[in-house]
């Protein structure tokens, strides 16, 4: 199972960014082979609109599992409809939303 954690940098040991259509990267962990992947965010700079546009480039990406700390309701319904499971909480590094949650 793939699982995406909102991040501010890249790698287990970045920080956990609480904003999910504001984080600056994805790290993506993978489950089955215990694989990390950072991709960047493609909605950073949007002025509107970058929850959704970031809801689905983690559809995109095969995601199951979404940890992060803030969302809209747009991009909630987006990846809900989809079934991807959200879990909100707060983490001080992407590491820590891991081993909480997963």
């Amino acid at each position: 199972m793939k699982v995406a954690i909102s991040s501010s940098g890249e790698g287990i040991n970045a920080e956990f960014e609480p904003r999910f259509g504001r984080c600056k990267n994805f790290v993506i962990y993978d489950t089955e082979n215990k694989t990390f992947k950072t991709i960047p965010n493609p909605a950073l700079e949007e002025e509107s609109g970058a929850g959704i546009k970031a809801a689905k480039e983690i559809i995109k990406r095969d995601v199951k599992m979404l940890i992060t700390g803030r969302i809209g309701l747009n991009a909630l319904k987006v990846l809900s409809s989809s079934g991807v499971r959200i879990v909100k909480g707060s983490y001080s590094t992407v590491k820590e939303a891991i081993e909480k949650e997963v």
